[in-house]
C-alpha cells in the first residue's frame, strides 16, 4: 500500500522543505491542490484531493535523465509509475498545468500542457531514500545497485571533485558519473534556455538531450569558472554528444560541422551526420575560445574532409 498524501505532506513539513500550494478545481469538481516542494535546486509536485486523501500523484522532472530515472526505480519501496503503449512499458506521466516550472509536451488532445514522471512509496523510509537519491546520495544503503560508496557534497563543483578524486571509480565509470552529476544541474538548465533544444539539429525532446562541456570540466583546473560556463556547453543529442566527446566531430566559429576523417562518408547516415550540420543560430562570440580548445585538442587545425 502507498503512502497516503497526508503522510508525504507530513513528512515534507517536518523535513522543513519549501512547500508551496494552491487551490484548483477540477473538471469533476472537488476541492484540489498541488503542492510545489523545493529540495535544494529540484523541484517535486504533489497533487492532492483535499476532501478525499486519494493516493494522487507525487511528481518529479522530465528532464530527469533516463539513467536516473531506471536507478531511482531501483530504490527499495519505491515504484516509478509505468504504462503499457502498444506493448512497449513505458514511464507513466502526468500532466499539469500547475507544474509550472517543468518542460511541456502535447497530451492527448493539442495544447501542450507541463508533465512529469510519477512516483509512488511504500513507506517513508522509501520517500527518504528517493529524496536522499536527489541530495546526491548513491551509496549501497539507500540503493541495491552496484555503485561505489561515497557522499555529494552539497556544492556543484565540490561534487564533481569529489568523483574525480574517488579512487573507486575508473575511468570510464569517471567520465559517467560527471554526466549524471552535470546531467541534473544548473550548467543543464543553463543549456536549456540557451539553445532550447539540441545545438544542432533543434531536437526539443529535451528529456533526451544531454549537457556536454566543449573543453572538458577536467581541463578547466586552473580556470574553475569555465566550468560552469554556460559558453562552455552545447545541448546535444546522445549520437553527437558521443562523436563530440570523441572529438571524431567538432565545430569551427562559424558554426560548421567538421567531420574527422576516421569516419567513411558511407556511416554518415548510420551516425545520424551529414556535412551540411551547424550550430543554431545561438552561437556566440563568446562560444569561439571554447571552440578553439575543442578543435585543437583533437587535431581540427584544419578541415578534416570524409573518405
Amino acid at each position: 500500500m502507498s503512502l497516503s498524501n497526508k503522510e508525504i505532506y507530513d513528512y515534507l513539513l517536518k523535513k522543513r522543505l519549501k512547500v508551496e500550494e494552491w487551490g484548483t478545481k477540477g473538471a469533476r469538481g472537488g476541492n484540489k491542490k498541488t503542492l510545489e516542494c523545493v529540495l535544494g535546486q529540484h523541484i517535486f509536485y504533489l497533487k492532492v484531493d483535499v476532501d478525499r486523501d486519494h493516493n494522487f500523484s507525487f511528481v518529479f522532472d522530465p528532464a530527469t535523465p533516463e539513467n536516473i530515472v531506471t536507478l531511482l526505480d531501483k530504490v527499495k519501496g519505491c515504484e516509478i509509475e509505468k504504462e503499457n503503449i502498444e506493448g512497449q512499458i513505458q514511464w507513466s506521466y502526468d500532466h499539469s498545468t500547475a507544474f509550472q516550472t517543468f518542460d511541456k509536451k502535447q497530451n492527448k488532445g493539442k495544447n501542450f500542457i507541463n508533465y512529469g514522471y510519477r512516483a509512488r512509496f511504500e513507506s517513508v523510509e522509501a520517500l527518504e531514500d528517493f529524496l536522499q537519491f536527489f541530495l546526491r546520495d548513491y551509496s549501497k544503503k539507500s540503493l541495491d545497485i552496484n555503485v561505489p560508496e561515497f557522499q555529494f557534497s552539497k556544492s556543484e563543483s565540490d561534487s564533481v571533485e569529489a568523483i574525480e578524486n574517488n579512487s573507486n571509480f575508473n575511468e570510464t565509470e569517471r567520465k559517467a558519473y560527471i554526466k549524471i552529476r552535470i546531467g541534473q544541474s544548473s550548467f543543464r538548465d543553463y543549456l536549456k534556455k540557451h539553445w532550447g533544444g539540441c545545438a544542432v539539429t533543434g531536437c526539443t525532446l529535451i528529456e533526451t538531450l544531454i549537457a556536454s562541456h566543449i573543453k572538458p570540466w577536467h581541463q578547466c583546473e586552473n580556470e574553475p569558472q569555465h566550468r560552469l560556463n554556460k559558453f562552455n556547453g552545447l545541448l546535444l543529442t546522445p549520437n553527437l554528444d558521443k562523436l563530440f566527446d570523441l572529438g571524431l566531430i567538432s565545430f569551427e566559429n562559424n558554426g560548421k560541422i567538421i567531420v574527422s576523417e576516421k569516419i567513411l562518408s558511407d556511416d554518415y547516415v548510420f551516425l545520424g551526420i551529414n556535412a551540411e550540420m551547424r550550430l543554431r543560430n545561438q552561437l556566440q562570440g563568446e562560444h569561439y575560445p571554447f571552440l578553439q580548445y575543442h578543435r585543437k585538442a583533437h587535431g581540427f587545425e584544419e578541415r578534416c574532409f570524409p573518405r
